[in-house]
């Protein structure tokens, strides 16, 4: 009886260390993908009107949610969903950046996602 109690709580012991590595697989990726940024900082780098300041922050607002969704789907379908809200978010920063703007966030947006492991853009 012993054994077989001992041999129970082994298993429950092991499936337990799988089910927390997946989360925390999960738990990584989601981490990776999350583009909280600072929008006043960013402004005030690429010196930004109080207009363009507010035109970003919801650009950015839908990037980050894009991001969540790409981080949350399968791992087939990410870097595929990852580049799309990348192509969304340079597009919509174009619109409303000077061409001196713009290139300063590629280099700014392009460090951040090198620091963070992201390399498949």
């Amino acid at each position: 009886m012993k054994k077989i109690v001992l041999t129970m709580m082994a298993v429950l012991t092991m499936t337990t260390a799988f089910a927390g590595n997946d989360e925390t697989m999960a738990a990584k990726d989601m981490a990776v993908y999350n583009m909280n940024v600072n929008i006043n900082a960013l402004a005030r780098t690429l010196g930004m009107s109080s207009e363009q300041t507010n035109d970003m922050r919801s650009i950015h607002r839908t990037f980050t949610s894009d991001l969540q969704y790409a981080a949350g789907a399968k791992e087939d379908r990410q870097e595929k969903l990852f580049r799309k809200a990348l192509i969304r978010n340079l597009a919509c920063a174009k619109t409303i950046l000077s061409n001196e703007q713009y290139h300063k966030y590629l280099k700014v947006i392009n460090v951040t996602f090198i620091n963070r492991g992201i390399t498949t853009f």
